[in-house]
């Protein structure tokens, strides 16, 4: 200091530069440009999508929430995770989170001390697990009956828009998959022969885009009414063999359609 008659100490030169990258790079990791640094061009690709039309129970909700949950902690780092729906039009088919699992890429101990925070990465990750599950758990709250239910057009575009991107690509779809839309209606879903739909889906360009995906369905085998009866049995058997059919057509790599709430995430 001036005056002091004492040299100042002063940090070896390498050793400052290292705490000033230290400090822009703890900054960096702190805050993100945006939660898409996290994302890996080759991590899964993982896309929920949630039926509004269908009215849901209690019990519904709590098992779509907890096991949208479950599948979450299955994820690894760079995965990314969208929240789609279904409703009366595929035009009003909301995205309500689109996050990527966050990941730090440490290579070295140079990555490990420069370019990585450990307990920034978990902290970001707590975060996210809670917007995915308020996010799913606040629509399910806003539920309103609709009259129409339009899947094939919503699956569709979303596949385009969604699946495509990413690595390995998975679909989950919670939905009666009864299909009554202004440009399908219910009675023409069940009593059209599949092929002919097929056909018809093919011919306007209405197929997913889904070659390689994963694809699984739950929470078929109930009509759509608020008391959520049993379908009978024909019933049932089009709405199987139609998206069973749909899918394939659509190249999905593999397809499971259920009655139950999903249990098991990507392994």
């Amino acid at each position: 200091m001036p005056g002091s008659g004492k040299p100042g100490r002063l940090l070896p030169p390498l050793a400052g530069v290292a705490v000033i990258l230290a400090c822009i790079t703890h900054a960096h990791a702190a805050s993100p440009q945006s939660n898409k640094d996290y994302c890996a061009p080759d991590g899964t690709n993982l896309v929920f999508v949630i039926d509004t039309t269908t009215p849901y129970d209690a019990k519904d909700k709590d098992l779509l929430v907890r096991a949208v949950g479950e599948i979450f902690e299955t994820m690894r780092g760079g995965d990314r995770v969208v929240i789609r729906t279904i409703s009366e039009s595929f035009s009003t088919s909301e995205r309500l989170i689109d996050r990527c699992v966050p990941r730090c890429e440490a290579k070295n101990i140079w990555d490990d001390i420069f370019k990585c925070n450990q307990g920034i990465v978990a902290n970001d990750t707590k975060k996210i697990k809670h917007e995915v599950a308020q996010a799913l758990r606040d629509r399910l709250m806003r539920f309103k009956e609709q009259p129409r239910s339009d899947i094939i057009r919503t699956l569709s575009n979303l596949s385009r828009e969604e699946v495509q991107r990413g690595g390995r690509r998975v679909m989950y779809v919670f939905s009666d998959m009864i299909e009554n839309s202004d440009h399908m209606s219910g009675r023409t879903f069940f009593t059209t022969p599949t092929p002919q739909l097929i056909r018809y889906l093919r011919k306007y360009g209405l197929l997913a885009s889904l070659k390689g995906a994963e694809v699984h369905v739950f929470g078929v085998g109930r009509d759509g009414t608020p008391s959520r009866a049993p379908l009978n049995v024909a019933a049932l058997q089009k709405i199987m063999e139609f998206w069973k059919t749909y899918f394939q057509a659509s190249n999905a790599q593999s397809i499971e359609i259920s009655p139950n709430i999903i249990d098991h995430g990507p392994e």
